[in-house]
């Protein structure tokens, strides 16, 4: 791929070694797991109605921790040991590349291309987080 003469690839090249798309990738995969086990939960016959409040809150309180801490044998964990011995810099054997510059055309001038992605992640888990909160309200 880094090597090909098309331009998709070198897009594809580009989005995949951003350092930060490659941890925004690792902790929706880690949100994806959560969501996962509670789909899994709350499909199964083990669990009644009265207990899906219990585990609502159960899964939107693992949401709201993956702002402070990783998930424990998440991906972002497994990224960030291995990012540790090369300084961030080198992945596997891959080099990795901050924040590309884009285009900017006329009409979006005052658009920002980039964000932060603990700003991108942090408003990933206070969407979902109200989403289920939204969904499943429970009133006495």
């Amino acid at each position: 791929m880094q090597n090909s003469k098309e331009k998709e690839s070198n897009e594809f090249l580009l989005l995949l070694t951003n350092k930060d798309s490659i941890f925004l990738l690792a902790f929706l995969a880690d949100v994806l797991a959560i969501f996962s086990r509670y789909q899994q939960t709350i499909q199964s016959d083990k669990i009644t109605v009265l207990d899906l409040v219990k585990h609502t809150e159960s899964v939107i309180n693992k949401i709201k921790s993956l702002s402070s801490i990783n998930l424990v044998g998440g991906w972002v964990d497994v990224l960030e040991d291995e990012l540790k011995g090369t300084d961030g810099k080198v992945l596997k054997v891959i080099k990795l590349i901050d924040f590309q510059e884009k285009r900017k055309h006329r009409h979006n001038l005052y658009v920002t291309e980039n964000r932060s992605v603990s700003a991108i992640c942090h408003e990933i888990v206070e969407t979902l987080a109200n989403f289920l909160q939204d969904r499943i309200e429970y009133r006495y």
